[in-house]
Parts: C-alpha cells; sequence; structure tokens
C-alpha cells in the first residue's frame, strides 16, 4: 500500500500514481485537491482518492448546524458519532 500525499501539484501527482500502478502496487490512496484531479485519479484505477480541505470542511458546516457538537467521527456513510 502506498499514500500519494501530493495534493496542490497535479502533475507530479498523477505521475507518481501512475508510476506506481505501473510498478504494480495494489493499494494506493492519493490525494486529491479538485474534481477534475479525483476523475483523473480514478480512470488511472486509484478508486481510493483523499481530500482533506474537504473533509473538514464537511465537518464544520455539520457542527455549524448543530448546537453543543464538539466533534464528529464518521463511523460509516450512515453513522455518525457526535460528541
Amino acid at each position: 500500500m502506498v499514500i500519494v500525499c501530493i495534493g496542490h501539484d497535479f502533475g507530479s501527482s498523477v505521475m507518481t500514481t501512475a508510476l506506481l500502478k505501473k510498478l504494480g502496487v495494489q493499494r494506493i490512496y492519493s490525494r486529491e485537491s479538485a474534481l477534475i484531479h479525483k476523475t483523473v485519479l480514478n480512470s488511472l484505477g486509484v478508486s481510493n482518492t483523499i481530500n482533506p480541505e474537504y473533509e473538514a470542511a464537511s465537518i464544520f458546516a455539520e457542527k455549524l448546524i448543530m448546537t453543543g457538537v464538539w466533534s464528529i467521527y464518521n463511523i460509516s456513510d450512515d453513522i455518525k458519532l457526535r460528541r
């Protein structure tokens, strides 16, 4: 398994990911910074993409609409733990 954390340099991220696929790496997690970035990574066969800014913004947006919530933990797509 390899995690590619290159987010803002689109070309380096895609080239690194493509080379890892060519080397036969089975599990690749790649950071994506935009929808087109995710689309290109998915077309290379990478189904596991990470967008930390988007994920943090989603959690923050949920916290804004709920009073008294300090933390939100996603257990699955359907289950969230709010503290």
